[in-house]
């Protein structure tokens, strides 16, 4: 990929040219850098063990990393089946103490 393709990315505004730009990419990566936390909800099949999700803090909300993932699952992105896909996320954990 040259230096005005990679470019090219920042301006796709539709979904047929995202497609596109994943049909002729070899692999995809995801770099994120944010606030988040480490969130537990109950577990409907166990109500004695613990599960944990990680979120990471958008402008507007909170999403589970894993969903992020799942987004690009070969049943859902089929431009990027069988090809590499890397998360680089760094997050600030946020840690909250009640007294």
């Amino acid at each position: 990929m040259n230096l005005n393709e990679f470019t090219g990315v920042f301006f796709v505004v539709t979904s047929k040219e995202m497609d596109f730009f994943f049909e002729k990419s070899d692999a995809f990566a995801c770099v994120l850098a944010s606030h988040g936390n480490e969130v537990q909800e109950e577990n409907p099949t166990n109500p004695n063990v613990k599960v944990y999700h990680h979120v990471i803090y958008g402008t507007d909300r909170a999403i589970r990393t894993h969903l992020l993932m799942d987004l690009l699952k070969g049943n859902r992105c089929r431009q990027l089946r069988g090809k590499p896909k890397l998360f680089f996320i760094q997050v600030k954990w946020m840690l909250l103490f009640i007294f």
